[in-house]
């Protein structure tokens, strides 16, 4: 239907279970290195938000095995409207180191999962070695879509394309979990908070790997509707972006250093920045993924409205959940 391929919805998957848990891997080891540098008792509260993004972790890793299982054929296709291919040959070629990777990183999360569960004392000892080894892992994973047995620029190219999405989509979705989780108490805001000016700027940094990445293969630009809108979508990320990671966060940081509470209106433009953040790459992520789209223009930017639409109403009933839950004491 709309010319989209069973596969490609698996690939999808994999390819999303990936991103989300290498980001998570990577943002869980800066907050649990903090810790570890703080130096003061106070400063655990990093470890203990390293340990909900080590969920996202084990979640992200479970969705990419399933999917992987069931996929068969991979491909990529680039952000700014790029189409390439690999062969059938390098497809497999990839597929023979990256089968035996994802074991490799199935037994690790499935031992990180056994201790964080049941011996969760030994598991926070050894719980920034953990989420860096899954990082790492999780990072060669997402590069590998195809192997062509030389440094080319197409193979440098897919290596890129690969692994910049765990800086951007994965990332995105981290910062938006790490929002949702503050709103239980001042003090957790006052330990994430400061930290997204930073996070914020590796989402850039994702963003100038990709388009450097096309840059070596410059010669597949194809002006299609989907190219039209993936430039369109990469605008409106921009604008949004330098919204979010300028003026409303320096606003919310204002707040939190003198005390207040963030008022409602700087609230819904924040989650309104971050719901068209996070839809916008998890609609440049989708839309990829189906080389033979047979959707038009407008009918592609409507359904991302809809989107936009959907995840905002979702994401503003979740804010308001977690406000009204009462928040562990160890974070008031």
């Amino acid at each position: 239907m709309f010319g989209i391929e069973t596969y490609e919805i698996i690939l999808l998957f994999k390819q999303l279970g990936i991103v989300i848990a290498g980001a998570a891997a990577l943002w869980g080891a800066v907050f649990s290195r903090r810790d570890f540098s703080c130096g003061t008792r106070e400063c655990i509260i990093y470890d203990w938000i390293a340990g909900k993004l080590t969920l996202l972790v084990f979640a992200g890793v479970a969705l990419a095995t399933l999917a992987l299982v069931f996929g068969q054929t991979f491909s990529v296709y680039a952000h700014e409207g790029i189409v390439l291919v690999p062969t059938l040959g390098e497809i497999q070629a990839a597929l023979g180191i990256l089968f035996p990777l994802m074991l490799v990183i199935f037994c690790v999360t499935l031992i990180g999962f056994f201790f964080y569960t049941l011996n969760r004392r030994r598991f926070d000892a050894y719980m920034t070695e953990f989420l860096v080894l899954e990082f790492v892992l999780l990072f060669i994973a997402s590069s590998l879509t195809s192997w062509s047995g030389s440094l080319g620029g197409e193979q440098i190219f897919f290596f890129v394309h690969g692994f910049h999405s765990i800086f951007t989509l994965g990332t995105v979705i981290v910062l938006d979990a790490l929002f949702l989780l503050s709103e239980r108490s001042r003090h957790l805001k006052q330990h994430i908070f400061p930290l997204f000016p930073m996070i914020s700027k590796v989402i850039w940094i994702g963003l100038a790997f990709d388009f450097l990445s096309s840059l070596l293969v410059i010669n597949q630009f194809e002006v299609t509707a989907k190219f039209l809108f993936m430039q369109t979508i990469i605008g409106i990320l921009i604008i949004n972006g330098v919204l979010l990671s300028g003026p409303i966060t320096k606003k919310i940081l204002s707040f939190l250093k003198e005390g207040r509470e963030l008022p409602q209106k700087w609230s819904t433009w924040a989650s309104a920045a971050g719901t068209i953040s996070i839809t916008s790459w998890l609609t440049i992520t989708i839309v990829d993924f189906f080389e033979h789209l047979t959707l038009d223009y407008v009918t592609l930017l409507l359904l991302y409205l809809l989107l936009i639409t959907i995840l905002f109403i979702g994401h503003e009933a979740l804010e308001r959940y977690e406000k009204r839950r009462e928040a562990p004491r160890a974070v008031h």
